[in-house]
């Protein structure tokens, strides 16, 4: 349910980038080319275990509440829950952070003659966030095992989804948010 006719309404605030909104159209391809860059960078400066089943990349969709109605507002909103998550899960692990506007459609209702009675949009804007699930190593934990993997010895992070996306943190995502957003 893609509006083409309003694409041009998305923005990117992934952080490293600093996109004006106004360029996000225009320059979506080069966008997601940095992404994927600044992505191999980031996964290249971590540990990753050598499984065919290591989940390098985590993401999220957080939709804009209805009653925010306000577009200076909904601004406000996607940058304080990019700044949430990036706080959450860090902000130098935030692969990319972009606001859809042009997802949904517009359903009309027509009367028995034919007549237009209701027309309404189903859809919101809505932030797609990706992260790479990194956690800091514990070295001195690491160290004390007796056949610890010295290959995480020069790394100072590694990327576990199992240890970043835990039962816990599911459970306290969204009460944590709303917090923050209060």
């Amino acid at each position: 349910d893609i509006d083409s006719n309003r694409t041009h309404l998305n923005y990117s605030l992934t952080p490293y980038l600093n996109i004006p909104e106004n360029e996000y159209y225009e320059r979506r391809e080069e966008i997601r080319k940095l992404e994927y860059e600044y992505y191999k960078q980031r996964k290249s400066e971590c540990y990753v275990y050598n499984r065919a089943d290591v989940k390098t990349l985590a993401g999220c969709i957080v939709t804009l509440p209805k009653e925010i109605t306000d577009p200076v507002e909904q601004k406000v909103f996607f940058k304080s829950v990019t700044s949430f998550l990036g706080e959450r899960y860090g902000k130098e692990n935030v692969v990319s952070a972009t606001v859809h506007c042009d997802e949904g459609k517009t359903i009309t209702i027509t009367d028995s003659n034919g007549e237009v009675s209701q027309e309404f949009h189903v859809g919101q804007p809505h932030l797609h966030l990706t992260w790479i699930p990194a956690t800091e190593i514990d070295h001195d934990v690491l160290s004390a095992k007796p056949h610890h993997c010295t290959g995480m010895d020069s790394f100072q992070d590694k990327i576990s989804a199992n240890d970043v996306i835990t039962k816990r943190d599911l459970q306290t995502l969204h009460p944590d948010m709303q917090k923050y957003l209060d």
